[in-house]
């Protein structure tokens, strides 16, 4: 690289960064974010460069998950201890994603540091990065998980000036579910929940389960629907629709 101008180095390294999320051949599956992981330890330079297009989307799988949240303590030190060291990730991060396959779900057990003055948990670490992105995927069993980052932002708000008038404390406009389940949403009935899920524009369910696909079957099988149309899902009915207020497109 001493030939190259900072330019062109620049753009390798970007392109060197940004994960892999589909691959066509067969080869030993490797960590996405590996790369962009090691381009890190070379310099803070490259630090600086790599890190924006790493964490533009970020999948919290078994690997990734402990990974990610060493990573936000470590930031929440430099915080407190090496300043020039601290790397803010909200402003970069667009898609998130975890659910059942991630390694442990984060904890709400505060965490003493002899760098900090005061405990901080995983979730209050997380929460600003999760609702940092505009598109947030997530199983249906995690909602429990984001209400309480929802509950955590809401509650900072400045009680003394309307909440109508201040600007809502989390990006998120796409909202993807997977597995969802009949289970009723209790976020509906807080009024951070409310308001969350009344400025959701997009929601996305992915993928229907055994149940929805046999009950689609079986309807078509007695001509209960046409060649264009679609058993709805069972959880449909659950959904608190009257909650999403700016809803403009669903999709299944």
């Amino acid at each position: 690289f001493n030939d190259l101008p900072a330019e062109i180095v620049a753009i390798i390294v970007q392109d060197a960064a940004k994960p892999t999320f589909t691959q066509d051949e067969e080869y030993e599956l490797m960590n996405l974010y590996s790369t962009a992981r090691e381009l890190c330890l070379v310099s803070r330079a490259f630090r600086h460069i790599a890190l924006p297009i790493m964490l533009h989307t970020v999948l919290l799988d078994s690997r990734n998950m402990p990974a990610f949240l060493h990573a936000l303590h470590m930031q929440n030190e430099y915080a407190h201890t090496y300043p020039a060291l601290r790397f803010e990730y909200t402003p970069y991060i667009r898609n998130i994603w975890f659910g059942e396959r991630c390694g442990g779900r984060p904890s709400d057990a505060h965490v003493y540091s002899r760098f900090t003055s005061e405990p901080v948990s995983d979730l209050e670490l997380i929460a600003p990065v999760l609702l940092s992105a505009s598109s947030l995927a997530i199983e249906f069993w995690c909602l429990d998980l984001l209400e309480y980052c929802v509950e955590l932002a809401w509650g900072r708000m400045d009680d003394n000036i309307d909440r109508g008038c201040l600007p809502l404390p989390w990006n998120i406009k796409t909202l993807t579910l997977s597995r969802i389940t009949c289970d009723s949403w209790d976020m509906t009935r807080l009024a951070s929940g409310s308001a969350f899920l009344a400025s959701i524009t997009h929601l996305i369910a992915i993928p229907p389960d055994e149940r929805d696909i046999s009950s689609h079957i079986l309807f078509r099988t007695m001509c209960g629907v046409g060649c264009q149309s679609y058993a709805a899902p069972l959880w449909m009915e659950y959904v608190p629709w009257g909650s999403f207020e700016r809803l403009e497109r669903v999709s299944l």
